[in-house]
């Protein structure tokens, strides 16, 4: 029961919407103003609008579109640029001057053929620089041939070779495209000059003459030769008159409008003739007002005219007819000064006025005439609930339904006259809700109405007569809530009420009744009747809350149409109406379930919703027109379907319709073939024919770029690249669809490409979107936009935006370490083949080494067990032998073997301990002091420090350093000698050892080696070399430093030799 429920809600409300219709009126009636201004337009009709807010000022001195399709204003406090919702305002900036233009009050804008944009001020000319959105300033030099005549700029034109002509208080001057100034020279035919000339517009023709209007008069001229080809009879009209001329423009039949002070003329250039029009003339060349301001031609060849005071003007520029009885709305602006026009790119004519600001007029808009109840007009509307439509053939009236009772509409004049119910008269209407009228075949007029019964209305007699349900009476109206009266083509009265079908015998005046029964399959399925339609085969369709019912006259019973889940059938039950096309195909409007297409021969159904592109899903009426659209009325608006393409065009209030919400029997096409449909704001009449699709494709551009909240550009154009630092990854973009017919209905996609492929919808409330956290890349931003009628620019915008990675993560960053990385592992793998071929090297050199080391060792050996010193000693041993002194020889022998046992035994080790090395050289200065009875005395001192079982040493350094210093020191000494080995600790790795003898030096002992020939023993020489190699086999610093001792006066007193030794604590020392 939700629908029934939802219905009688809507209808039981009537007291509450009427009390909030009419505050809802008062409010906007007061608050005019305050809407006027919190909207971009004031809607006064569907073709017609006037722009307020956000325009700098509305003096409207000049107005531009330029190849991208902004609107450029320029007012007398401000330049304005627009892209059909919001305008930007350029003044000047005292701060920045080249952020602003020169002076406030703008005159002329102009795009030349490269696309710049030049503006004409009070007080100076602007060249705008799209990229940068900053201007470049001209002033005035009367001194200077290259600077402009006049700061007042007046006009701007140009040609296809990119020079623009600049027409000033004082003249008229030529920049080219390299921004060259130069002065032209005015001369008519008769070769006069005209200097200071006060220019008010200048216009260059396609045969490059360049026509000047000025304040006393129009001249011609060809700015590039400096002569002018025109007929005779302009040129002497040019030369003679000297009246103020305003505006020129030419038509494409050779004809040139001239506007005036004293009307308008029209120059035939082919033939010379001319033509004016002025207020005083009669017939087609009457003017409303003979100064001339503004002109403009459309594209469909006519000529608008912008007067001073006396508004618009509209002729056909083909033969000069006064064509503005055919645009009924300039009546509204008689009295307006107009000080511009335009025609922009889809034949909208812009009107720029005097104090009125700017007026936009689209003569191929929708033409929704809207009517609905106004406050203090007694021939409009009495209610704006509008329920149900007849036409009186007869008469040509519109009887329409309503809240208020019957309106009937005058379509020729436009007005209305009413019958409502009159409480004093009970032969009156029964009541004011009306629900559905109905004129019968003998020209009765049936009235439904919601709760007051059902009126019977004889147009001759003017009398009513009420049918009511009465309790008493079975054969009366089963209820007097009345949808639906409809007379079938057999003479049937039928009554859909909302507590079943009725059946009027007009004779009797008794009713039939058909109820819904849950017993009887083919009785009706729901009480509530809300249409009743017959189709081209006479079958009666009942639309009801519970299905679409067939009538079968022979039986006298139905079948009913419903939503089975799972199967073909209706998308929903709830029915609000029927309509059968010129091709036999049902249509059906449902309550929540779109539209459904019903072939009655194939039985099959077909549903159109929301998705599918229509308005709303609750569908009133249907009705079609002469090229086969459907038309319905929906709960958001109208929708006109093409059952070819079954495309999807929405109307809505922003179009000119009367509201959201419709009813569901407020429908009609006259005879004349105007739809009607009605609503809870009035109602809304058109031809469809006059309902134009907009087929012009939209411009999309880009309006701004901010990164985070700071905007970094303002203009930007298609396929320009913007360059972003990895830390300005959150930017938001601007867009829009340039076209104005009405962007309101503009609607959107984007995506950017790489970041979000994906095409995201937006609409004209939302023109706008941000990203954030890009990650750095290059991504493509593209935006293609529809008109208001859902045609697309496919194309559209696309941005390039590089975001830079940060210097760690750029391509050449990557490069570096990639070739860092292969440098490390090139020098790793270098550095392994050379530790690999400086360890063989090393292990070649080591053996090489530890070779020689032995070879050294062995040549210690052979030096300590040389037969001279085996020789010597067992000479020895013979001499105490021969002297008998068993004893001494007995201490010689035993040492010497001792001696020679320890030098074989050390031999064999690579270290020995200190106290061996002690013990060995002990020995040997035992027999050396025996040998030589005496001759010097020996002295081993330990320091306390040293632990010498606990030290290693490599073995027999020593001994030669010992055997030097008694041959060679003590020996020749006279005297007795001295000598003292020391052993101490020289650093932690390190052992000092110290022999120092008293003998006669070393100085002394080359000077007798040098008289006996004798060279450096081959002892010591072996141990410099075995230090060596020991050096360079363990990286040790061992080494023997000999130092000449000197008495008190200098003179030699023995020699020390320091023998600085590595040794190890309880380790054997290793060569390896």
């Amino acid at each position: 029961m939700k629908i029934q429920q939802a219905v009688k809600h809507k209808l039981f409300q009537f007291a509450w919407i009427s009390l909030s219709v009419a505050l809802q009126l008062a409010f906007l009636t007061s608050a005019n103003a305050q809407y006027s201004y919190s909207n971009n337009y004031e809607i006064i009709t569907s073709e017609f609008s006037k722009l307020f807010p956000g325009l700098s000022q509305n003096d409207v001195n000049c107005i531009m579109q330029d190849k991208n399709g902004y609107l450029w204003i320029g007012t007398w406090d401000g330049l304005n640029k627009y892209d059909g919702y919001n305008f930007t305002v350029i003044r000047p900036d005292l701060d920045y001057p080249s952020r602003g233009i020169t002076h406030r009050t703008v005159n002329a804008i102009y795009e030349d053929v490269s696309g710049k944009i030049w503006i004409g001020t009070d007080k100076g000319l602007n060249l705008l620089d799209h990229k940068t959105f900053t201007f470049r300033h001209f002033y005035a030099d009367i001194d200077n041939p290259n600077a402009l005549l006049n700061d007042t700029i007046t006009s701007i034109t140009g040609d296809q070779s990119g020079n623009v002509f600049i027409g000033t208080k004082s003249g008229v001057n030529k920049i080219d495209k390299n921004l060259k100034i130069s002065r032209i020279r005015i001369q008519v035919k008769s070769c006069k000059t005209c200097q200071a000339e006060e220019i008010n517009h200048i216009f260059l023709d396609d045969n490059h003459i360049l026509w000047i209007a000025t304040e006393c008069g129009l001249k011609a001229i060809d700015p590039y030769t400096g002569k002018c080809n025109i007929p005779v009879k302009i040129a002497s009209f040019i030369e003679t008159t000297s009246i103020p001329f305003h505006t020129v423009v030419k038509d494409r039949n050779n004809h040139l409008w001239a506007g005036s002070t004293n009307g308008l003329y029209m120059f035939n250039l082919i033939n010379g003739n001319i033509v004016r029009y002025h207020s005083s003339e009669k017939g087609q060349f009457k003017l409303k007002g003979d100064e001339i301001n503004a002109l403009c031609i459309d594209k469909e060849d006519l000529l608008w005219v912008g007067t001073n005071g006396n508004g618009l003007q509209v002729f056909s520029s083909l033969d000069g007819r006064d064509m503005s009885t055919h645009f009924s709305f300039i009546k509204q602006f008689d009295n307006y000064f107009i000080k511009s026009l335009l025609i922009d790119q889809n034949g909208i004519l812009w009107v720029g006025t005097t104090w009125q600001g700017m007026i936009k007029y689209n003569r191929h808009a929708f033409s929704f005439e809207h009517f609905l109840k106004k406050l203090n007009d007694n021939t409009g509307l009495n209610s704006s609930i509008i329920w149900s439509f007849c036409e009186n053939k007869l008469t040509g009236d519109i009887w329409i339904g309503t809240n208020n009772g019957i309106n009937i509409f005058h379509p020729e004049t436009g007005t209305f006259t009413y019958m409502v119910h009159d409480p004093k008269n009970p032969n009156s209407l029964s009541g004011n809700l009306i629900r559905d009228i109905f004129i019968d075949s003998e020209g009765i007029i049936w009235i439904s109405t919601f709760g007051q019964g059902l009126n019977r209305y004889d147009p001759v007699t003017k009398k009513f007569t009420v049918y009511h349900s009465l309790p008493e009476d079975q054969h009366s109206l089963s209820c007097d809530y009345v949808w639906k009266v409809y007379e079938d083509r057999f003479g049937v009265l039928w009554v859909g009420t909302d507590c079943g079908l009725n059946v009027l015998d007009r004779k009797t005046g008794k009713f039939k009744h058909y109820h819904y029964s849950s017993s009887h399959i083919h009785s009706i399925s729901s009480n509530s009747i809300f249409s009743i339609y017959e189709d081209s085969k006479g079958q009666l369709w009942f639309s009801t809350y519970n299905g679409l019912n067939l009538y079968h006259r022979q039986t006298d019973n139905f079948s009913a149409l419903s939503h089975i889940s799972g199967q073909n059938s209706l998308s929903v039950s709830s029915v609000f109406s029927v309509f059968e096309d010129s091709k036999g195909i049902l249509w059906i409007g449902t309550f929540g379930g779109g539209l459904n297409r019903y072939d009655p021969v194939t039985k099959e159904f077909r549903h159109y919703t929301e998705k599918n592109g229509l308005a709303n899903n609750i569908v009133y009426r249907i009705l079609e027109d002469s090229k086969g659209y459907l038309w319905m009325s929906t709960n958001h608006g109208i929708t006109r379907f093409d059952p070819k393409n079954e495309s999807f065009v929405n109307y809505d209030v922003k179009d000119g319709v009367q509201g959201y919400e419709f009813n569901h029997n407020a429908a009609l096409m006259d005879s004349r073939g105007y739809i009607y449909f009605g609503g809870m704001n009035g109602f809304n009449r058109f031809l469809p024919e006059n309902i134009h699709l907009n087929k012009n494709i939209p411009s999309t551009v880009v309006t701004g770029f901010w990164v985070f909240d700071t905007k970094r550009f303002s203009y930007l154009n298609n396929l320009d690249t913007i360059i972003l630092k990895y830390n300005e990854n959150f930017f938001t973009i601007e867009f829009s669809a340039l076209d104005f017919t009405n962007p309101a209905k503009n609607k959107y996609l984007y995506r950017l490409k790489n970041f979000k492929n994906s095409w995201t919808p937006s609409t004209a409330d939302k023109r706008w979107t941000s990203f954030t956290n890009v990650p750095p890349g290059t991504y493509f931003f593209t935006i293609i936009a529809s008109n208001n009628d859902g045609i697309w620019n496919n194309t559209g915008t696309t941005l390039c935006i590089i975001i830079r990675p940060p210097f760690w993560k750029t391509w050449w960053f990557y490069a570096i370490l990639i070739l860092i990385s292969l440098l490390i592992v090139y020098l790793i793998f270098t550095y392994y083949i050379f530790r690999i071929k400086t360890k063989h090297d090393l292990e070649k050199k080591m053996l090489t080494i530890e070779k020689e080391y032995i070879e050294a060792q062995q040549k210690a050996l052979r030096y300590q067990m040389n037969p001279h010193f085996i020789f010597n000693s067992l000479n020895s041993i013979q001499n105490f032998i021969l002297q008998k002194n068993e004893e001494t020889a007995h201490i010689y022998l035993t040492n010497f073997s001792s001696l020679i046992r320890k030098i074989l035994e050390n031999s064999k080790h690579e270290t020995i301990s200190l106290d061996e090395e002690i013990e060995t050289i002990r020995l040997y200065l035992e027999l050396e002091s025996l040998r030589f009875s005496d001759k010097f005395e020996y002295q081993i001192i330990i320091s306390k420090d040293i632990k010498s079982a606990n030290l290693s040493i490599p073995p027999m350094l020593i001994q030669p350093y010992l055997e030097n210093a008694i041959w060679h020191g003590l020996i020749p000494k006279e005297g007795h000698g001295k000598i003292m080995i020391e052993f101490k600790l020289h650093t932690r790795h390190t052992l000092l050892i110290s022999i120092t003898d008293n003998g006669i030096g070393r100085e002394k002992s080359a000077e007798i080696s040098a008289r006996r020939k004798q060279h450096k023993p081959t002892g010591m020489r072996n141990i410099e070399e075995r230090l060596e190699l020991m050096n360079r086999l363990n990286k040790t610093n061992m080494r023997v430093v000999i130092k000449d001792l000197k008495d008190e006066n200098g003179q030699p007193s023995g020699t020390r030799v320091d023998i600085y030794v590595s040794y190890h604590k309880n380790e054997t020392f290793s060569i390896n």
